[in-house]
C-alpha cells in the first residue's frame, strides 16, 4: 500500500503550488531568480514531499473562500457575475435616463427603448456566457 505522502502530484496541485509562489513573488517574499529556481522544482516534483522544500519558508496562500463579502455562499460568484453583466450592458440606458430627467421634466419616458433594446443582449449574454470553459470545445477528441 503506498503512503499518503508518496502520492503523486496532478497538474492542478502543481499549478496550486506555482501560483503560491508567484503571489508570493507579488508580494515581494521571493526574488524572481528565486521563483524561477523554485518553479523548475515545482513543475519537475512527482510527489508533494519534493515540493516542500520550496513552499516552507513562505507563508499559506489565502483561500478565496475563506474571505468575507457581501456576495458571500454558493452563488456569489453567479450573483456577482449577473450585476456586473447589467452594469456593462445598461450604463447607456442609465446615461439616457439621466438626459431625461434633466431636459424632460416629466415627459414622455424615451429611454424605455434604450432598455428594451438593451434587455435582449443582455439576456443572451448571460446564457451564452454561463461558463465559458464549458462553451470550449474539448480538443482531446
Amino acid at each position: 500500500m503506498t503512503e499518503p505522502d508518496r502520492i503523486r502530484l496532478s497538474d492542478d496541485e502543481r499549478e496550486h503550488y506555482a501560483q503560491w509562489l508567484r503571489t508570493a513573488y507579488a508580494e515581494g517574499r521571493i526574488t524572481e531568480t528565486e521563483l524561477e529556481e523554485r518553479l523548475r522544482i515545482v513543475y519537475q516534483a512527482r510527489f508533494e514531499t519534493d515540493i516542500e522544500i520550496v513552499t516552507s519558508d513562505l507563508p499559506a496562500p489565502i483561500e478565496q473562500a475563506a474571505v468575507e463579502h457581501p456576495f458571500s455562499g454558493p452563488t456569489s460568484n453567479g450573483l456577482v457575475r449577473v450585476v456586473r453583466t447589467a452594469i456593462q450592458w445598461y450604463f447607456p440606458a442609465l446615461i439616457c435616463t439621466g438626459i431625461w430627467a434633466v431636459t424632460s421634466f416629466g415627459g414622455y419616458f424615451w429611454p424605455i427603448w434604450v432598455f428594451f433594446g438593451l434587455t435582449i443582449p443582455f439576456l443572451s449574454s448571460l446564457v451564452f456566457d454561463a461558463d465559458p470553459e464549458a462553451a470550449e470545445p474539448d480538443e482531446s477528441t
